[in-house]
C-alpha cells in the first residue's frame, strides 16, 4: 500500500495527566469478564452502547527491531496476544485488533534503570510500520474519521511511565484510551485527597487531588525534609525550603521537560518519595542534587521531530 494512505503520526514534547478518573487493573490475564466490563463503563459515558462499539484496538510497548535487533523477546507482545485471545472468546462481536505495526524508536531501558531521574527524562518517540500491521487499523489511515478506541497492555508496569507515555501519545493523535492493564499496579491513582498533614496547606493547583495522584502533598513534604539538610545551598539557588516552595520549584523544572506534577503516575511519586526520603533506597539521592540533575537533563534533551 502506498505510503500516504497512512497518517503522520505527531510525537508529543510532554506528557498530560492521565484524566482522573482513568480506569487501571491488575492481573488482566484471565479476567476478561471485569475488563470488558470496565471498557463498558468507559463506552457508555461517552453515550456509546456495547453492541456499537465495533472495534477496539490493542497497543502495547514495542521496540523497534530495525533500530534495536536485539531487542527480541517482547512481553508485551504476549500479553497484548493473550488478552486478545481472551477478550475474542468473551466478546466476539467486537473487532479486537493489535497495534502491531506502532513501535517505540528510543530504547530507554526502564527495565534496568527504575531511578525517578531516569523516569522523568527519558522521553519516548514512536513510528508507525503498515509492514507490520497485520489486523485492520484505521486509526493509522489517512482520512479515517470514526472513533478509535483502546486499551494499553503490557506484562508489568514498574512506576507507569512507559504505559503513560504511550497512552499520551494515543491520545495526542486522536485515539482515546478506555483502559490500561498489566500484571501490577502502577497507574491506578490514589484519588484520597492530598491528606498528608503539612504545617500549611499546599496552594490550590497543588491541593486538587482530582487533578493529581493525591500524593503531592506527601512528596512536597519528602522534597521540603531533604532541602534543609542543604539549607544554605538550596536557599542560594530556590529560596526557602518550604514544602510549597519546593513542589512549585519541582514543578518549573517538570514544565521545562515537558511535564509537570500533575500529570506524575503515582508510581512515579511513591518512587520519588522513597528515593529521596530513603537514604539507604538504592537510589538515594537529595532534593538538591535531583532538581541539578533535572537542570542537567533540560540540556541534553532530545527535540522531537
Amino acid at each position: 500500500m502506498r505510503e500516504n494512505l497512512y497518517k503522520t503520526f505527531q510525537n508529543p514534547c510532554g506528557r498530560q495527566p492521565l484524566r482522573a478518573d482513568f480506569p487501571a487493573m491488575t492481573e488482566p490475564t484471565g479476567q476478561a469478564e471485569k475488563l470488558v466490563a470496565i471498557i463498558k463503563a468507559e463506552l457508555e459515558k461517552k453515550g456509546v452502547t456495547w453492541d456499537k462499539a465495533g472495534r477496539i484496538n490493542i497497543a502495547f510497548p514495542q521496540k523497534d527491531r530495525e533500530l534495536f535487533p536485539h531487542r527480541r523477546r517482547n512481553r508485551g507482545l504476549h500479553q497484548a496476544h493473550l488478552t486478545k485471545k481472551e477478550l475474542e472468546m468473551y466478546a466476539p462481536h467486537i473487532e479486537w485488533a493489535l497495534a502491531e505495526g506502532l513501535l517505540e524508536t528510543r530504547d530507554l531501558d526502564r527495565r534496568g534503570n527504575q531511578s525517578s531521574l531516569h523516569a522523568l527524562t527519558g522521553q519516548q518517540a514512536y513510528r508507525f510500520d503498515p509492514s507490520l500491521q497485520i489486523d485492520h487499523f484505521p486509526f493509522a489511515e489517512s482520512g479515517s474519521t470514526e472513533d478509535h478506541y483502546f486499551i494499553v497492555v503490557d506484562h508489568t508496569s514498574e512506576q507507569g511511565t512507559t504505559l503513560a507515555n504511550l497512552i499520551n501519545w494515543i491520545t495526542v493523535n486522536g485515539g482515546t484510551v478506555l483502559a490500561a492493564a498489566a500484571d501490577n499496579d502502577s497507574l491506578t491513582q490514589r484519588r484520597t485527597g492530598n491528606d498528608w498533614p503539612l504545617e500549611k496547606p499546599l496552594r490550590a493547583e497543588f491541593s486538587d487531588a482530582a487533578a493529581n495522584t493525591g500524593r503531592l502533598a506527601e512528596l512536597a513534604s519528602a522534597f521540603a525534609l531533604s532541602a534543609e539538610q542543604d539549607n544554605w545551598k538550596y536557599k542560594m539557588r530556590y529560596g526557602r525550603p518550604t514544602p510549597n516552595n519546593c513542589l512549585d520549584a519541582f514543578d518549573t523544572a517538570l514544565h521545562r521537560l515537558g511535564l509537570s506534577v500533575q500529570a506524575l503516575t503515582d508510581r512515579e511519586c511513591v518512587r520519588l518519595i522513597q528515593s529521596i526520603g530513603e537514604p539507604d533506597h538504592k537510589n538515594h539521592q537529595s532534593f538538591l542534587n535531583l532538581m541539578l540533575d533535572l537542570r542537567r537533563a533540560e540540556k541534553h534533551q532530545p527535540r522531537q521531530p
